[in-house]
């Protein structure tokens, strides 16, 4: 009797461990990472603060005032995103300003329009806090565009401009929308030289060179898509 019973309970061990092998235990998956996303699409306005002084039109580092030409409108995107799904504090910054068209008055006598574009492109780095509601970009990158004079019998002329600059933006998040200001400082590596603008049937009226180094000053609105 004692066999048949040991017998029996080493059959049914046998068969419960079996059965306990052939279990799988499957191991908890780690949550997906989250990524956020500070990236946001702006509308701009500010104004360019230039080294040079242009026949006193412009606004200076000497003398600076919002109601001085030129002022600047704009578009871009801005902020911090994760390429390829990446953790990464790689921040990117594409801007296009539009220079408002301004009168303003060349050799005391000469009345014409200042008009104009800039285009920059930048990429850096973002720092955030833990709520990741106030975010500060700093950038390496460039402007350029041209400056034009039109609207005069004698003068239609332009100055492109190439610029090496550094931008720095601090941003605040809230929800979908944020504010930011911006700062940048370039300096104008091309030749400051007036230039006749293509098709135009004027000779090229002579003008004192412009040698557009500045600081910008930028108000941004932003919308975060996602």
């Amino acid at each position: 009797m004692r066999l048949r019973l040991l017998l029996l309970f080493s059959s049914s061990f046998m068969a419960l461990s079996a059965q306990v092998s052939r279990i799988k235990i499957e191991k908890e998956k780690p949550p997906a990472p989250k990524f956020y996303n500070q990236a946001t699409l702006d509308l701009y306005f500010g104004n360019r603060i230039y080294i040079n002084n242009v026949y006193k039109q412009l606004n200076t580092v000497e003398h600076t005032s919002l109601s001085t030409p030129p002022s600047l409108i704009g578009v871009g995107i801005s902020g911090n995103d994760h390429p390829f799904g990446m953790r990464s504090r790689y921040s990117s910054f594409i801007n296009y300003y539009q220079i408002i068209p301004a009168k303003i008055l060349i050799e005391d006598s000469l009345k014409t329009t200042l008009s104009g574009f800039v285009l920059g492109g930048a990429a850096g780095m973002a720092f955030s806090n833990l709520k990741k509601t106030l975010n500060l970009n700093v950038y390496l990158g460039f402007n350029a565009g041209r400056t034009t004079l039109i609207n005069n019998e004698y003068i239609s002329q332009k100055n492109p401009f190439f610029s090496p600059k550094i931008s720095i933006q601090p941003k605040v998040i809230i929800k979908r929308f944020a504010i930011s200001l911006i700062a940048e400082a370039e300096y104008d590596v091309s030749d400051p030289a007036w230039k006749a603008k293509r098709w135009n049937q004027k000779a090229a009226h002579p003008l004192s060179p412009f040698h557009q180094t500045c600081y910008t000053g930028i108000v941004s609105i932003g919308y975060r898509p996602y």
